[in-house]
């Protein structure tokens, strides 16, 4: 489906297995990870919100209240629903990016003279009252510093503009996986910060530790 350029096949899908789980994480991992993936936010948020009303989320917060599991079959049980927790929190983190996505670029339009200043107004509130609720809703069921929530962690603090917050969940990000783009961001919060020593020092080394060529040897 990732290789798609059309959503015929999976509206046909969609018809003659409208349960089926699977489908709808396949569709929302497809828009996610499009290269025009900023033009498509509010299908990814859509296909997001399709996933999680697939999970009954009140079944699952009792299984996993529950201590020990008497039936035979638990570790079956355990397994499926391991992969419904999982499944939520990747939605859910996949939907609050898209949504603080949404927010950053309403933020940078700001400066721009426009005479629909209440319509954005009302637009960016909805925005902000989602993505709070997101939040809340992701940290029930997992830690912030998981691997899978910390890209959404680090823009729910850049949005609110909490950029010690947002250097945290960046410095992880850039631990975890450490690229340019991740070192880059951790340098943009600290000149934010106007810790422009740290800055400075960390753009030293970018040359270092990505190189834009090697020595002949």
């Amino acid at each position: 489906m990732t290789k798609l350029d059309t959503s015929d096949i999976y509206n046909e899908l969609k018809e003659a297995f409208p349960n089926h789980l699977p489908l709808y994480v396949a569709r929302l991992h497809q828009l996610d990870s499009e290269k025009e993936r900023l033009k498509r936010l509010p299908e990814i948020i859509e296909a997001a919100n399709t996933v999680i009303s697939h999970i009954d989320q009140t079944a699952l917060a009792v299984y996993l209240a529950m201590k020990t599991d008497p039936r035979p079959d638990a570790a079956t049980i355990k397994n499926e629903m391991d992969k419904q927790k999982s499944t939520l929190v990747d939605a859910l983190c996949r939907k609050g990016s898209a949504l603080a996505d949404q927010l950053l670029q309403l933020q940078a339009q700001e400066g721009a003279v426009s005479c629909d200043t209440e319509s954005k107004d009302d637009v960016h509130e909805s925005c902000m009252d989602a993505l709070t609720e997101t939040f809340w809703e992701t940290t029930k069921w997992t830690d912030l510093l998981d691997t899978k929530v910390l890209p959404f962690a680090y823009k729910h603090a850049l949005v609110n503009k909490m950029y010690g917050r947002g250097l945290k969940f960046a410095t992880k990000l850039s631990e975890e996986k450490p690229t340019k783009e991740n070192l880059k961001n951790c340098i943009q919060l600290m000149k934010s910060l106007g810790w422009t020593h740290c800055a400075s020092f960390s753009e030293n080394w970018l040359p270092v530790m990505y190189p834009p060529d090697y020595c002949v040897f």
